[in-house]
């Protein structure tokens, strides 16, 4: 318990000292803090069906966004929701108006049925975060037991 406590502690304490920083621009903050300069990113949609697989084909896409706001986007992080996905973006800044792509392969080699998989995007914008949903489907390899949740995602 005195363990548990002394981690506590200690986390507590690191973001406390890391709240400061963040708050002085460490991030890649950009003007899309400030409302009168707002930096958006658009994407056509935030929701994706993208339908039936065989199980080891990769579901690959590509997600285009525009920067719709009046300050250049820059892109800081992507971040799957699984390790099944892989994802690359656009990494130089976005002028207002302009557009950015986000690649996706997710790894379909271990899954077996309805997928719900998602990426959140994390910018220089206000809100600072936005989130694309990925559903599909992977049928089972002909004459394979069912599988549990092979990956790990907690969606059999």
């Amino acid at each position: 318990m005195e363990r548990l406590n002394r981690v506590l502690l200690l986390t507590v304490a690191i973001v406390l000292m890391a709240f400061p920083a963040f708050s002085q621009g460490v991030l890649n903050t950009g003007s899309g803090d400030d409302p009168a300069d707002p930096t958006i990113i658009q994407f056509e949609k935030l929701d994706y069906d993208f339908g039936t697989f065989k199980a080891g084909d990769p579901v690959k896409a590509a997600f285009t966004f525009k920067n719709v706001g009046d300050a250049d986007l820059i892109i800081d992080m992507v971040q799957p929701s699984c390790k099944c996905t892989e994802l690359t973006w656009t990494t130089t800044p976005i002028k207002p108006g302009g557009t950015g792509e986000i690649k996706a392969e997710i790894d379909t080699a271990d899954m077996e049925g309805k997928k719900e998989k998602s990426f959140a995007v994390i910018y220089n914008g206000n809100p600072p975060v936005e989130r694309v949903n990925i559903t599909f489907t992977v049928l089972a390899p002909e004459g394979a037991a069912p599988q549990g949740d092979a990956d790990g995602d907690g969606i059999k």
